[in-house]
Order: structure tokens, then C-alpha cells, then sequence
């Protein structure tokens, strides 16, 4: 399994993607309207994604501006508005969900991450594309991130016969 990585947004080699499907045969690897060929892959793992957060800085500066405006007479209201805008925004920041997702490493130096905030789902799923790269099953493999969920299957059989799925 590889180690997590730490992924910033806006990063120009890695694409950041909300969930979706991926299959994965012995010669390719789909998602969406993307195709790449298997040997192309050079591995999956966990990355880690930064959510974007209210730098504490300026929230610090905007509950200060409103204390001093708080303190006036005629705007009062405005610094208690900012007094509490700055708090909302520690809130804001305290409360988002540590995002993960199944990153998808190329060849080129590339990486497709599928985002989720499933890591116990998550863990299972690489463990199981490191078997399936290792051992070269029949058959593929699909992987589903769906509302932060995540699941994996392989898919035995050809795909116009008779399909069995096992975990």
C-alpha cells in the first residue's frame, strides 16, 4: 500500500475529482470519459487533500477590527457584525471534515484523486488494487465513490456472458 500524500488544491500534476467510478481490466483503466492503459498506472494509494480554510490571521484582524468598533458609539452593531463573522469563521474552519481519496498514480507523473472522507473504505479498497495488480485476476475490478463512500468489487466472467461478483 503506498504512503499517504499530502495534496493541495491547484497542484498543476494532480486533478482533484468528486467521486465517480472506476473500472479496472488487465490492459485498461476507466473513469468517466478517460481511458488509460493499465501499464500506464504506476500505482494507487491514500492522499490526504487540504480543504480550503479561513486563514486564522485574518479572522484574528477582523475580530480585533470589530472589538475597536464594538467600542464606538455610533457603529457599535458593525463591530459586534465582524465580532461575529470572525467567530463563525473559527467555526467554520474547526468544522471541516478531514478530506482523503484514492489517488491514482501515472506514469507521467500525474495524479487522479478520488475524493472521499471513507478512510476505513478506502484502506480496503487499495489493499484489494494492490492484490489485483500483484496477482493478475480475470476478470476487473471496480472501484465506486458515491456520496463520500467508498466500495470496491471484483468482477469475474466476460462482460456478454453470465458476471459473478466476490469481495
Amino acid at each position: 500500500m503506498a504512503e499517504n500524500k499530502q495534496i493541495i488544491p491547484g497542484d498543476r500534476y494532480t486533478e482533484i475529482l468528486e467521486g465517480g467510478t472506476i473500472k479496472l481490466t488487465a490492459k485498461t483503466v476507466q473513469f468517466g470519459s478517460n481511458v488509460f492503459q493499465f501499464h500506464n498506472v504506476t500505482g494507487f494509494g491514500i492522499a490526504k487533500v487540504d480543504t480550503i480554510k479561513i486563514p486564522l490571521g485574518s479572522l484574528f484582524i477582523l475580530f480585533i477590527i470589530g472589538l475597536v468598533l464594538g467600542s464606538l458609539p455610533n457603529i457599535s452593531l458593525v463591530g459586534g457584525l465582524l465580532v461575529l463573522g470572525a467567530i463563525a469563521g473559527v467555526i467554520y474552519n474547526i468544522t471541516q471534515p478531514q478530506r482523503y481519496g484514492l489517488g491514482l498514480y501515472l506514469n507521467s507523473g500525474h495524479m487522479k484523486v478520488f475524493v472521499t472522507t471513507d478512510v476505513r473504505g478506502l484502506k480496503i479498497v487499495v489493499e484489494d488494487l494492490c492484490n489485483y495488480m500483484e496477482n493478475n485476476k480475470l476478470g476487473g475490478y471496480v472501484v465506486n465513490i458515491v456520496g463520500g463512500n467508498v466500495t470496491g468489487n471484483y468482477i469475474g466472467g466476460d462482460a456478454s456472458g453470465t458476471t459473478s461478483t466476490y469481495r
